[in-house]
């Protein structure tokens, strides 16, 4: 039932991906075009203007989270019996953050894609999903709850657009 909550909550924030608005692939696209050409000064213009759109996107999106997180019911609405009322709502708000960094994560990892270094993307995302399995394993096998494997979530992606930005 625990585990069927953790859907749950995680199913009604994935609706957050949308915010995305499905960009990603064209700015990829246009970013491998400068490269091709070796016009960098295109590429990083770019790559900041899609980066400043997605960070307009995300605040919004954000904020209608946290409104949401405080003000609806949800635990009413989907039948949360097995979570304590406020550690579901921090769940939502930290797997929310998640969900919204991740669409701006697909545009950092994206430069990878746009330099033809596809092998390095895969590995990074590999690695840090092996990571992430692992922390999940260690905090259920220490009972920790959803905030927590929610951070962990949340953490490794942190650290995983930041390797990217560091790498470029």
């Amino acid at each position: 039932a625990l585990y069927g909550e953790w859907l749950i909550l995680f199913s009604l924030v994935a609706y957050l991906s949308l915010g995305s608005i499905g960009m990603q692939t064209f700015v990829v696209n246009r970013l491998t075009q400068c490269y091709t050409k070796g016009n960098l000064r295109e590429y990083v213009k770019t790559f900041r203007s899609a980066l400043s759109l997605y960070l307009i996107i995300v605040i919004l999106l954000l904020l209608l989270l946290v409104i949401f997180v405080f003000f609806a019911p949800f635990s009413d609405w989907l039948n949360i019996e097995m979570s304590i009322n406020s550690v579901a709502r921090i769940t939502i708000l930290i797997l929310g953050g998640y969900i919204l960094f991740s669409i701006i994560f697909g545009l950092i990892v994206g430069l990878y894609d746009s330099t033809g270094d596809y092998s390095r993307r895969t590995l990074l995302i590999n690695i840090r999903e092996i990571i992430l399995i692992a922390f999940v394993v260690l905090t259920l096998l220490l009972k920790g709850n959803f905030v927590i494997v929610a951070m962990w979530y949340l953490v490794l992606l942190i650290g995983s657009a930041f390797f990217v930005l560091r790498d470029f």
